[in-house]
């Protein structure tokens, strides 16, 4: 499991990692972002060689960009390969937002974008996106869809975005319990909302817990601690839980039946 962004040779090896263990039988969205747009470029291409089918882009973060610089790193990336795009949105952890309206520009104006992952942890993002949608004309002829895609970034509000107009979700949960939350997404795609409210109403303890310390912390422990991960390791800065929240993830493992 990977940690994201520690390095661009970390990354490369995650990528092709999961290409060839697939060998294709899956799509393949590989994480492929940087806040130096060279690199970021890099990335995309290693990416795209070894047969990813799209890539993740997160924000440029810490330099803090102005729209004008998103919209030409962006530009940039999408100049250097053929692949769909998704942009990801988490300005907690980056510092650069993209706001609904950048979101549509960016959507717009660059072919190989498809896609964002919302985790501003803010649904009127969503609900602003879902009307900037309706009112909008595509004129690209290059463009095979011609709404953007809004996938979840945030477990807490996984049920809330798909219910407005969400595409799917990329879930932490996902890695421990991917029964349930493809259950919950599916329900909700399908108009089932009754299903996918009691589902995601289950998934709420455990959603909270995977994020008692910083991402992907909890989520390493918990996988450890089921047996999905052959040792538990971390690569500095980030470091193994507290022994008080190993203990509450343990226990809420217990309640959800994924420990015995």
């Amino acid at each position: 499991m990977t940690q994201g962004l520690d390095s661009k040779k970390s990354q490369n090896l995650d990528s092709k990692n999961a290409l060839d263990s697939t060998n294709k039988k899956i799509k393949v969205l590989a994480g492929a972002g940087s806040n130096n747009t060279i690199e970021a470029i890099e990335l995309a291409k290693f990416a795209q060689t070894c047969g990813a089918d799209a890539i993740l882009s997160v924000t440029p973060y810490y330099n803090k960009p102005t729209p004008s610089g998103l919209i030409a790193h962006y530009k940039a990336i999408a100049k250097a390969v053929d692949i769909p795009i998704m942009l990801y949105n988490v300005p907690g952890r980056t510092g650069c937002d993209i706001s609904p309206e950048l979101a549509m520009q960016l959507f717009t104006e660059i072919p190989n974008i498809y896609a964002i992952k919302e985790a501003s942890g803010i649904i009127e993002r969503v609900i602003t996106l879902a009307s900037l949608e309706s009112n909008k004309v595509i004129e690209s002829k290059t463009k095979k869809d011609s709404n953007l895609k809004v996938l979840s970034g945030d477990d807490l509000l996984n049920y809330s975005i798909l219910t407005y107009g969400g595409s799917g979700v990329i879930s932490v949960t996902g890695n421990l319990l991917p029964d349930k939350i493809s259950a919950m997404t599916e329900s909700a795609l399908n108009g089932d909302y009754k299903a996918a409210q009691k589902i995601s109403n289950e998934l709420y303890e455990i959603n909270k817990i995977l994020f008692i310390e910083s991402n992907p912390i909890p989520i390493k422990a918990a996988m450890w601690l089921s047996g999905l991960l052959p040792t538990l390791e971390y690569r500095l800065p980030l470091c193994a839980p507290s022994g008080e929240n190993m203990k509450k993830i343990e226990q809420t493992l217990r309640k959800y039946e994924v420990l015995k």
